[in-house]
């Protein structure tokens, strides 16, 4: 990943607004927009290029509304297409099976209930594939409107530059590009390993360490296509706002560390062996 690091004293700052360089597309509005294909490509080749570009031109629909119906058609191929492999639905019968068992010990159900939840889960796991692509998609675009109003928030309240929200979800959701490669590759190595709980993370390397335990979760966090997409809406928001990807990486890696933190935290408080 080769994120080239754009210096904000080249630029002509625009107008200053409470200290802070306020965005005007007006002049460029001529300009024309770059093809879907060319953003998707520059995206990987010249991100610095693809939002310098953004911030010139008018905020367009289509720069998030594409890429989250990509996401969305990505995720609902990945649900049915895993869900298809006997060793991935082996995994997640094991899985549930253990959470009604340690319930029976616990002695929150009885052994009768437990068998009748099973019974249950058998009769309606040909719908799982179907439920859980409806979940996949909607997730994916509550996603969308989440990370437009992170990125909304990070130059508007923390880097003082005001932008539109419709210019955050320009940002958003071009990056949000970055998730349709990413899913694929999670979905090649679901079918490659037979499990669910593989990705282009660290934990690939740590096969044996507990699923669920703090530590898994930590090298899961550490996602290639997590981090990747965190330092392009650094780069985003710093080019399109003039601040420099240095002044605005902070914050967003900031974010992911305590988002990291927190959810480490909570696998903590509920893993159990």
């Amino acid at each position: 990943m080769s994120i080239p690091n754009p210096s904000p004293e080249s630029e002509t700052p625009l107008t200053p607004v409470a200290g802070a360089p306020s965005l005007d597309a007006s002049a460029h509005n001529g300009e024309p927009d770059m093809s879907p294909g060319l953003r998707f490509l520059n995206l990987f080749v010249a991100p610095t290029e693809l939002f310098e570009h953004l911030a010139r031109v008018p905020a367009r629909p289509m720069n998030w509304i594409l890429p989250l119906l990509l996401n969305c058609i990505a995720i609902v191929a990945f649900t049915l297409i895993s869900f298809s492999n006997p060793s991935v639905v082996q995994e997640t019968r094991d899985l549930q099976s253990r959470q009604l068992d340690k319930l029976v010990s616990e002695g929150k159900i009885t052994a009768e209930q437990r068998n009748q939840q099973v019974e249950a889960m058998e009769k309606f796991s040909s719908v799982v594939p179907l439920i859980g692509s409806i979940a996949g998609a909607v997730g994916m675009v509550l996603f969308a409107f989440i990370t437009g109003a992170v990125v909304w928030l990070v130059a508007n309240k923390a880097l003082r530059v005001p932008i539109d929200f419709a210019k955050s979800m320009d940002i958003s959701g071009v990056v949000g590009l970055i998730s349709v490669p990413g899913t694929l590759v999670k979905l090649a190595l679901v079918m490659l390993r037979g499990s669910i709980n593989v990705g282009a993370n660290l934990g690939i390397f740590f096969p044996d360490v507990p699923m669920g335990s703090p530590l898994a979760t930590a090298l899961a966090g550490c996602d290639f296509f997590i981090l990747w997409t965190v330092a392009l809406l650094a780069l985003g928001v710093g080019t399109v706002t003039r601040r420099g990807f240095k002044t605005a990486l902070p914050w967003f890696g900031g974010l992911w560390l305590g988002l990291m933190v927190l959810t480490i935290a909570w696998s903590a408080m509920t893993y159990s062996k």
